[in-house]
């Protein structure tokens, strides 16, 4: 613990920490050294978390799903994908979140131990979503000897991460506050709110392999007991505060405008939906041509290559210039009423669907700082005819920037009807996985090749446990 305290204390640079510094030496006495490595350790995991969302969901998760097309260097778009680390950086985090977990067991500080196993369970999920088979009950174990973790399937991590959200909910109802936290302000009642909604999330992709139906019925039959979001403010998002380093990894302050001025277009799948719905987001998120003949957006199919920029709808360059427009999306409050629309369509919960599927609505209005048209709902975006496929369509527009979920619900529902990609190198069928690190094939040689065989083949096709 001491060699993490004086790594962190030394290169730690947001100006938050500072401040604390500065408070820490006013009262050295309310300080213990586990506290202050929680102080340095939260911070630092949340960020690096946010970093990797942001990214991923930009470079990969936005294009898979359709969102963006690039114009050049697209061998995402295409599908030609080689082996990927995207995700598996994050197993660094996993590591100090079991030292968190180790000091709120020692200092008997509970609560921390809570937001680690939600943590844990996000990370894990995500990391599986993206793989299918992975390091979990051994994950992080490096101090204990444990070098070549074996590999869980894809069944055990989403049970293990559905426990970890149950114990979470039962330690963080107890209260308290917490130092370092980035995302809720030290407000435990909004962790285990987080928790019970990340376990929906959960449930809701299992339920084709299993009968969880009850599971989510105790939830939402109990809110006291199981809090779940609310409004946009109870959501899980990492605000960067443009200060220093903590902005997004596509602000000014970090570079990349190349890729959003001139490779990152408009696809012809966003503007095909938007233009359905006649949506005015597609205006927060991109701008219309340079060519000034131009008075409408103009798309680019997936997988197209071009190098003509200029006449086609580019990515808002805000992104790049406004270092705080971008969020670090863990989940949120859109997402949640979706699921519960979703689900009360299929006749799983005895909810209104119209009702929650018109809060997910107006809930992605107003996190994009969008007026949505007085006739949205009633009209152009009006709950009838196929819900399901409404749900899904509307819940993929309120996923921009969050694309890798969308690529999983596609996985999962096939919704919306995506076409593979134009010149794709796949036989024409849009991935489901990525492809293990080439570390991990030749260092966890033995481990990656048992999860290749539980996968049926370490190629971009095998399908998720849960997959539709």
């Amino acid at each position: 613990m001491k060699k993490i305290f004086l790594i962190l204390t030394s290169t730690f640079v947001f100006n938050s920490c500072t401040r604390g510094f500065e408070e820490m030496n006013k009262d050295k006495d309310n300080f213990t050294e586990e506290t202050v490595s929680v102080n340095l350790l939260l911070p630092n995991i949340l960020y690096r978390i946010a970093d990797t969302n942001v990214d991923n969901n930009f470079s990969l998760g936005n294009k898979v799903s359709q969102m963006i097309s690039y114009i050049q260097y697209n061998q995402i778009d295409t599908y030609t994908w080689t082996a990927n680390d995207s995700y598996w950086k994050l197993y660094g985090q996993i590591e100090n979140l079991n030292d968190i977990e180790n000091i709120g067991k020692k200092s008997h500080k509970e609560e921390y131990i809570g937001v680690a196993k939600v943590l844990k369970a996000f990370i894990f999920t995500q990391m599986s979503d993206a793989y299918g088979p992975i390091p979990m009950s051994e994950a992080g174990q490096y101090k204990q000897g444990i070098l070549t973790p074996k590999y869980d399937s894809q069944e055990e991590v989403y049970k293990g991460a559905n426990q970890m959200l149950k114990e979470a909910n039962q330690i963080l109802k107890k209260g308290a506050t917490i130092e370092g936290d980035k995302l809720y302000g030290g407000d435990i009642s909004k962790w285990r709110i987080f928790a019970n909604s990340l376990r929906l999330r959960v449930l809701i992709k299992i339920m084709n392999k299993q009968d969880v139906s009850s599971e989510i019925r105790e939830i939402l039959s109990n809110p006291n007991e199981y809090p779940i979001f609310k409004t946009n403010q109870d959501a899980a998002i990492y605000y960067y505060s443009g200060v220093g380093n903590d902005v997004s990894p596509y602000s000014a302050g970090r570079g990349r405008v190349y890729e959003i001025e001139q490779l990152t277009a408009l696809s012809t799948t966003m503007l095909d939906l938007a233009k359905k719905y006649n949506d005015p987001r597609i205006d927060t998120w991109y701008n219309k041509p340079q060519n000034s003949s131009h008075t409408e957006h103009k798309a680019i199919k997936p997988g197209s290559y071009s190098t003509d920029y200029r006449n086609l709808s580019m990515l808002n360059l805000n992104f790049h210039y406004n270092p705080t427009l971008i969020k670090g999306i863990l989940m949120t409050y859109s997402e949640l009423e979706f699921i519960l629309a979703e689900m009360a369509e299929k006749g799983w919960v005895n909810l209104p669907a119209k009702q929650h599927y018109e809060n997910g609505v107006k809930a992605s209005f107003e996190f994009w700082n969008t007026a949505m048209p007085q006739n949205y709902l009633t009209e152009t975006a009006a709950y009838t005819g196929d819900k399901l496929v409404l749900i899904a369509e509307q819940k993929w527009l309120a996923f921009f920037w969050n694309g890798f979920e969308a690529w999983n619900d596609f996985k999962r529902t096939g919704l919306p009807q995506l076409k593979p990609s134009e010149g794709n190198t796949n036989g024409n069928k849009i991935p489901s996985r990525l492809i293990y690190p080439s570390i991990e094939q030749s260092v966890n040689r033995d481990n990656y090749q048992k999860a290749s065989n539980l996968l049926g083949g370490d190629n971009i096709n095998s399908k998720m446990w849960w997959q539709n």
